[in-house]
């Protein structure tokens, strides 16, 4: 530290610019080089070439009856869905829900729910919030269910 006239002159610091590197840019679009890696490691679409020297199976395809439900008189896209009621009708199962919910009285707090194998059932929970079951109503019966799986395995092409 030098003196003038009495002052004490610190020296100051001149802070230089140092010249950053620029990235190049390029014209590659980071969306497009995930998409182009995704479908590298997914497989090709398309027709698929046996890897096996054994034939290949037909595989049948189930064609649909085209039946209407007994409550709505619309048409039963899926019939794995339905439910066949009395009498030989088919119904949607939200159709049998709802006639099953009509056809019941329900005390408060009561609920039809399915509980299989073409059986409903009405229910409540009690002060433990354990479910009970006041009846049952079997809807679909066995042999029924398997005449169905029957048809259905015999129309398939």
């Amino acid at each position: 530290m030098a003196k003038e006239n009495g002052e004490i002159i610190t020296p100051v610091l001149i802070k230089t610019t140092t010249k950053k590197r620029k990235r190049k840019k390029t014209n590659v679009d980071k969306k497009n080089v995930v998409n182009k890696s995704i479908a590298k490691l997914l497989p090709k679409q398309g027709t698929i070439t046996p890897h096996s020297s054994l034939p290949q199976l037909n595989i049948k395809s189930v064609v649909e009856p085209h039946l209407e439900c007994a409550y709505c008189d619309k048409v039963i896209d899926n019939i794995a869905s339905s439910i066949r009621g009395d009498e030989e009708k088919y119904y949607h199962f939200d159709c049998m829900l709802e006639k099953l919910t009509k056809d019941e009285t329900l005390i408060d707090g009561e609920k039809i729910s399915y509980i299989g194998r073409g059986t409903f059932a009405i229910i409540s929970k009690n002060e433990e919030g354990k479910l009970i079951f006041r009846k049952t109503i079997e809807v679909e019966k066995a042999e029924v269910f398997n005449q169905m799986k029957k048809y259905v395995e015999g129309i398939k092409e």
